[in-house]
């Protein structure tokens, strides 16, 4: 139990009447009545009920909280109070404005006020939900009104409407500032993204001069090669002799046609695809396929003539080694991407050197992985397309972890079936085609 406040000892005396009607507390200044119909103030009562839901002098359970003003005894207070000269009591506000004090001791008056109750005509101090009514706090406390009706303070409702409107204009208040905010994040993120293309633009004018300048300076290099070798050889008595180096340069470039520029090469298009190292692709990369096709030659084919230059990889499992290699192909990196047949895997390597960059997948039947894994192909979106050759299907991976996309086809003869699959290539529209060896046809998959 809450403790009781001391006596006022300052005080003088109160009247017998006064004296013992709430705890233990001294004059009250704000008297109400409680649920159990004893008389409190209304600091006191509001502390008690702060913890417990049981009446301080009955000690049974309250069937409600709500405090009523005892405006009988606050009368009283108030002319005792102007007997023994003590200052008057500041009541509330409701309070002021139905209590009025005139001129001598006990000397009081009810204003009327602006709204009363629909049965007792008294103020209008809360509203039965029940009755749809505004009644006074006696009606709401009396059995035969509304004491078992669901009841609001009138004045906790206005409370509630008044925090509810200034907290909107709070709001309101905030939202220019919210306003700025929002618009200068727009102006920031609008101007990374201008940045950020402007970036992208200079890296892709350098990828595609640099691929455009050096696979013509290549070509120019290896027919200035082919060039020389074949001066040589025509100026060299060993031409007259069979099987010579210099005979042997001769008879390729008389029997080999001349690899000439493609029609339109000069002003020959590079293919760019989205990147797929942004959320939103924005301009896009340069392929090394485009500069295959501008030139018309394919990869790792070379004019006739000497001109080994150097081999990558060699027999084995490990990494950079090779069981029976079949398909290769040039990521958008340049790095040459090597279907290693009899080691049931995808390596990828750089092209410069060999060496070796990472490995995708392994040898089995499930997700991601291979049974002697064949034909390669990428479709412009990130994805690598194998032709699984001993699972009888086609794999997609996202080609930057390997990560498993989808599976297209399984074993069997009819549509969507394949039999040991052994090459794959995406057409313009992103469907797959693909080499049904054992079933002696070609199949287009969306």
């Amino acid at each position: 139990m809450a403790s009781a406040p001391a006596k006022h000892s300052a005080l003088p005396e109160p009247p017998d009447h006064l004296r013992d009607m709430a705890f233990e507390c001294g004059l009250m200044d704000d008297p109400v009545v409680a649920a159990d119909g004893h008389t409190y103030n209304r600091a006191e009562i509001e502390h008690w009920f702060e913890s417990h839901d049981t009446s301080p002098t009955t000690g049974q359970p309250m069937d409600h909280k709500m405090l009523v003003p005892n405006l009988a005894i606050r009368q009283q207070i108030i002319a005792w109070r102007e007997q023994n000269g003590l200052p008057p009591v500041s009541l509330p506000g409701h309070v002021q404005r139905v209590v009025q004090a005139k001129g001598g001791a006990g000397d009081a008056a009810i204003a009327k006020p602006a709204a009363v109750c629909a049965f007792s005509k008294k103020p209008m101090q809360v509203m039965c939900v029940t009755c749809q009514k505004g009644i006074c706090w006696d009606c709401a406390i009396d059995p035969a009104r509304c004491n078992s009706h669901e009841k609001r303070s009138v004045e906790h409702i206005v409370s509630s409407i008044r925090d509810t409107h200034a907290a909107w204009v709070r709001v309101r208040e905030g939202r220019p500032q919210q306003l700025q905010a929002e618009l200068q994040r727009i102006d920031a993120a609008a101007a990374a993204a201008v940045e950020a293309i402007r970036q992208e633009a200079a890296e892709l004018k350098q990828q595609l001069q640099r691929l455009c300048v050096d696979d013509v300076e290549g070509c120019i290099q290896e027919q200035s090669r082919l060039l020389s070798d074949v001066q040589a050889a025509a100026a060299s008595l060993d031409a007259a002799f069979a099987n010579s180096d210099a005979a042997k340069c001769l008879l390729a470039a008389a029997t080999r046609p001349p690899l000439l520029p493609p029609p339109g090469a000069v002003g020959g298009r590079f293919e760019a695809v989205a990147c797929e190292s942004v959320k939103k692709p924005l301009l896009g990369r340069i392929t090394r396929a485009g500069e295959c096709r501008m030139l018309g030659r394919a990869a790792g084919v070379r004019a006739a003539g000497p001109g080994f230059q150097r081999a990558i990889g060699s027999p084995g499992s490990r990494p950079g080694q090779f069981q029976n290699p079949f398909f290769l192909a040039f990521d958008g990196e340049g790095n040459l991407v090597v279907s290693d047949f009899g080691n049931h895997r995808i390596q990828v390597l750089r092209y410069s050197d060999g060496a070796h960059l990472r490995t995708i997948g392994c040898q089995g039947s499930g997700n991601g992985q291979f049974s002697n894994p064949l034909g390669i192909a990428f479709d412009g979106s990130g994805h690598i397309l194998v032709a699984d050759y001993g699972n009888h299907r086609v794999q997609m991976l996202r080609y930057s972890d390997g990560a498993h996309v989808r599976t297209v086809g399984s074993y069997g003869s009819g549509s969507g079936q394949f039999g040991n699959p052994t090459d794959v290539a995406v057409d313009g529209d992103g469907r797959v085609v693909v080499c049904d060896y054992s079933n002696h046809r070609l199949q287009v998959i969306e």
